[in-house]
């Protein structure tokens, strides 16, 4: 039978079905990234949201506020195929920047506030103020490591020494300055990012950055607080001298960190850095003496 005469209509060239599969293939693939994309815009912008309305300030430029929650990792960096600068960029070249700044407004904070304070009062209260255990608290107590932004290869480790720490903060009722569980430097590092963003955002203002970042450190480590709660490194010397050991601390630079050494009885037992200040490593140290001191006594005991 002819096609022609007959009321059927010929069926298409099999490359037109192909052509047209082909098309509502591509056209679904189309719409479904467009909707991926979509989500992820939208689940962006509400994470920026939340952590701007943690921080009680909107941020001029959104990518200042997501470089200083991302979290670079060595895994991260090795499987990522992007080469581009953008794939790279981390919280640690702000944490560099903050570190400084943050110190620095606390110090003016804490020069005017306290005008009869010796010199050695004020490091030690702007060593209580900006130390890795106080920033720590900080991103626990108000919510911000839920925000660091990380890939799935992540160290489990890493994760769960934040989750033990987060755990013991949450039972916190008052201000603690030395807590028994030692603070995952990479929270301390993250608030110093977030002040830096801040201190960028703000065109380099730092009057109006400890306007907005004084809130975040509430409450304020003040002399009162220190008497009650006395100095590592005052507890280590009368915890040594109780027990007739003779305790040394040494100071000293390697390149641009300040290094701070315990030795008990000629002995090594702690050593930490900080890139600021050397009254932060010291502290750091003594607290980690202490650590160790307590490790040690209780091996004893069990023996």
């Amino acid at each position: 039978m002819d096609y022609q005469d007959s009321q059927v209509p010929p069926p298409p060239p099999s490359s037109l079905v192909l052509g047209f599969c082909f098309w509502l293939g591509f056209a679904f693939l189309i719409k479904s990234c467009i909707s991926k994309i979509k989500k992820l815009h939208k689940e962006e912008e509400t994470y920026i949201r939340a952590v701007e309305k943690i921080l009680s300030y909107k941020f001029k430029d959104k990518k200042l506020l997501e470089e200083a929650l991302t979290l670079s990792h060595p895994a991260y960096n090795k499987n990522n195929n992007n080469n581009n600068r953008e794939s790279l960029r981390s919280y640690q070249r702000l944490e560099f920047v903050g570190d400084m700044v943050l110190g620095l407004a606390v110090s003016k904070y804490l020069y005017l506030e306290f005008p009869s304070l010796s010199p050695g009062h004020l490091t030690k209260l702007r060593s209580a103020n900006v130390s890795n255990d106080k920033l720590a608290r900080v991103a626990v107590r108000h919510g911000l490591h839920h925000y660091i932004r990380h890939n799935n290869n992540l160290d489990d480790s890493l994760l769960d020494e934040i989750e033990e720490f987060a755990n013991e903060v949450s039972e916190e009722d008052d201000i603690v300055l030395y807590g028994s569980i030692k603070a995952p430097k990479i929270l301390a590092d993250i608030v110093e990012s977030l002040a830096a963003a801040i201190y960028f955002d703000l065109n380099f203002d730092l009057q109006k950055l400890w306007v907005i970042f004084r809130d975040l450190l509430e409450p304020i480590v003040t002399p009162k607080v220190l008497q009650q709660q006395p100095h590592p490194i005052t507890i280590l010397h009368e915890l040594c001298q109780k027990q007739g050991r003779k305790v040394d601390i040494k100071l000293g630079r390697e390149g641009a960190k300040n290094i701070a050494t315990v030795y008990v009885d000629g002995v090594s037992i702690a050593q930490c850095s900080s890139d600021q200040f050397m009254d932060i490593a010291d502290l750091n140290a003594a607290k980690q003496a202490l650590l160790e001191l307590s490790k040690s006594m209780t091996t004893n005991l069990q023996d």
